[in-house]
C-alpha cells in the first residue's frame, strides 16, 4: 500500500510558484521604466546626430551629413527628422531618388510640416512627376499661402507643375489667384503666358508676353526651353509657333528662341520655315554648333541627306567631340 501510495505522489501534477501579484505589477513597471529610459536615451542621441547633420550642411560637408542623418534614423526613426535631414542631404549630392523615397518614410511622422510638402514638391517637379509635384505643392500652399519671400517662386512652380501635367485650366486658378496679389502679379506673368498656349489661346498669351519683364539674365519674355518643354508635352508646337510668329514682328527674339521657333516650324509641318529661320541665324552665329546640328536635323526631316551630311559636317568641325557623333552617323549611314 505504501509503495502505492508513493507512486499515486509522484505521479500527481505539482503546483508552479505563483508570484504575488503586486511583485508581478512592480516588475512590468520597472521593466517598463527601463523601456522608457532607453527610448529617452536613444531619443537624445538621435537628436545630437541630427544637429550634427545641420553642422554638416552649414559647412557643405553633405556626404556627412547624410551619414549622420541616417544613423538617427537607427536610433529612433519615430519622428521623421531623420529621414527628412538624410532626404536634404541626398538631393544636395544630386540624388533626387534617394530623396524623395526618404520623404515618403518621413512623411508619415510629419503629415502637416509645410516645409516638408515644400520640399517634396520641388524634389518630385525636379524628377519630372509633374502631376504629384502639383498635389504636394498645392498642400504647401494651403497650408502657407504667404510663405516670407517665396510665395511667388513657389506659385509659378506649381502652375508650372500644373501645365506640365496637363492641367492648364488649375494652372489658370492659381495663377488667377497670384493675381490677388501685387507683390505676386509681375512675376506670375511668365507662367501666364506659357499656360495660354496650353490652352490654345494665341491672343491672350501674346498679350500677356508683351508685359512680361524678361528672365533675369535674358532677353526673351519668357525662358526658351521652359516654352519649348511645355508646348511639345502637350503637342502645343503649332500654338507656340504661332504666338513667337507674331511677337517677333514687334521686337527681336533671342537665337535661343529663335531655335525653339525654328523646332515648333518642323514639328507644325513647317519644315521649310524653319530651315529658312536657322540658315539666317547660321549666318547671324556661323560658330555656333547647334545651329549646325538643328539644320541638319531639320533636313533628314525634309529627306535632304546631300543638304544634312553639309549641315553635320559644319558642326562636327565646330565641335569634333560632339556627343551626336554616333547619331549622326546612324542617320546618315556613313560619316558626314
Amino acid at each position: 500500500m505504501r509503495l502505492n501510495s508513493d507512486n499515486n505522489n509522484a505521479s500527481a501534477p505539482r503546483e508552479g510558484r505563483r508570484w504575488p501579484a503586486h511583485l508581478l505589477v512592480v516588475g512590468l513597471v520597472a521593466l517598463a521604466a527601463q523601456v522608457v529610459m532607453v527610448l529617452a536615451a536613444r531619443q537624445y542621441q538621435a537628436e545630437a546626430l541630427i544637429s550634427i547633420s545641420d553642422q554638416m550642411k552649414r559647412q557643405k560637408l553633405y556626404s556627412r551629413g547624410y551619414d549622420a542623418a541616417l544613423q538617427s534614423v537607427g536610433l529612433y526613426p519615430f519622428t521623421g527628422y531623420g529621414y527628412y535631414f538624410a532626404a536634404d542631404h541626398a538631393a544636395l549630392l544630386a540624388r533626387p531618388e534617394e530623396a524623395a523615397r526618404l520623404l515618403d518614410r518621413a512623411e508619415p511622422f510629419m503629415p502637416h510640416l509645410p516645409q516638408l510638402l515644400r520640399f517634396r514638391g520641388q524634389i518630385l517637379h525636379k524628377r519630372r512627376e509633374y502631376a504629384e509635384a502639383a498635389v504636394a505643392l498645392a498642400r504647401y500652399l494651403k497650408m502657407d499661402p504667404q510663405p516670407a519671400g517665396s510665395a511667388g517662386q513657389f506659385i509659378d512652380l506649381l502652375a508650372q507643375c500644373l501645365y506640365r501635367s496637363n492641367q492648364p485650366a488649375g494652372a489658370t486658378i492659381e495663377l488667377n489667384r497670384a493675381e490677388s496679389y501685387a507683390e505676386y502679379r509681375e512675376v506670375s506673368l511668365h507662367a501666364r503666358a506659357i499656360n495660354a498656349v496650353m490652352l490654345r489661346q494665341p491672343a491672350m498669351a501674346l498679350a500677356l508676353m508683351r508685359r512680361c519683364e524678361p528672365p533675369a539674365g535674358g532677353s526673351d519674355p519668357v525662358d526658351p526651353k521652359e516654352l519649348f518643354s511645355a508646348a511639345a508635352s502637350a503637342q502645343r508646337l503649332d500654338t507656340m509657333s504661332e504666338v513667337l510668329e507674331k511677337y517677333r514682328r514687334e521686337a527681336p527674339l533671342s537665337p535661343a528662341m529663335n531655335k525653339v521657333l525654328a523646332l515648333g516650324y518642323v514639328k507644325a509641318g513647317r519644315a521649310s520655315d524653319g530651315l529658312m529661320l536657322l540658315q539666317l541665324l547660321a549666318g547671324q552665329m556661323p560658330e555656333d554648333p547647334e545651329v549646325w546640328l538643328l539644320l541638319g536635323d531639320i533636313s533628314i526631316e525634309m529627306q535632304r541627306r546631300d543638304w544634312a551630311a553639309s549641315f553635320y559636317k559644319e558642326h562636327l568641325r565646330r565641335l569634333p567631340e560632339s556627343p551626336f557623333a554616333a547619331e549622326i552617323e546612324a542617320k546618315l549611314g556613313t560619316k558626314p
